[in-house]
């Protein structure tokens, strides 16, 4: 019988409201920071239903160069597939390993989030680039593209309970030797108070922005 290998979690990145990398969300949940705001950074005050959301920086930055993407293009990618991007090959540094040198090795990479209302866009500037930028295999295939990863890649369209299942899948083709290491990335992105609406409406969005999921008062 051939011996698993041991697998480890060793690089994670990411970008949060308020935070622009984990050690500075470690730092505000250990100082209990309520990251979750109700002010205009985003859009006006939303009458009707609860306007609170957390906010993260902005994605205005992006080196289309390294990741071999063309000039004309980052303008009409997807915000979260930009970030995919760039939070992916954060963690791989923070794992202590040059992302240069995992080319060509069987590297897997996994992604999954929501709807994206980027994807919207798309009706209001038919064109190709409009069309590739929300095209979802971006947030992995791209990233196996830009670091010649020869594992396997694609996106997957599911909530965050979704990343628990690639986290399962890539720990057993590391344990079973399919794989040498694995990226598995999520994200999510309000970019208009439309979501807030829906979430309203759906009696998920609490009046005063508090999450209660396991309180008694949980509707308040």
């Amino acid at each position: 019988m051939k011996a698993k290998v041991e697998v480890v979690i060793s690089g994670a990145a990411g970008a949060f409201p308020e935070c622009k990398s984990i050690p500075e969300f470690e730092d505000a949940l250990f100082n209990k920071t309520d990251l979750v705001t109700n002010d205009d950074r985003r859009w006006k005050e939303t009458p009707g239903y609860p306007s609170h959301c957390g906010k993260a920086f902005t994605h205005e930055k992006f080196d289309a160069l390294f990741f071999k993407v063309p000039f004309s293009s980052p303008t009409t990618m997807d915000p979260l597939a930009k970030k995919c991007l760039e939070t992916s090959v954060e963690a791989i540094i923070d794992a202590g390993v040059n992302p240069k040198s995992l080319a060509g090795t069987q590297t897997a990479v996994y992604a999954v989030y929501d709807f994206s209302e980027f994807e919207m866009s798309v009706v209001d500037g038919q064109s190709q680039r409009a069309l590739l930028g929300i095209a979802r295999t971006f947030a992995a295939n791209r990233l196996s593209f830009t670091l010649d990863l020869k594992g396997p890649s694609f996106t997957a369209l599911g909530g965050y309970g979704q990343t628990f299942h690639f986290i399962d899948e890539a720990k057993g083709q590391l344990e079973e030797g399919e794989i040498d290491a694995a990226v598995i990335v999520t994200a999510n992105y309000i970019m208009s108070p439309r979501s807030l609406a829906i979430l309203h409406s759906m009696g998920l969005a609490a009046n005063d922005g508090k999450c209660r999921s396991f309180d008694e008062n949980g509707k308040l």
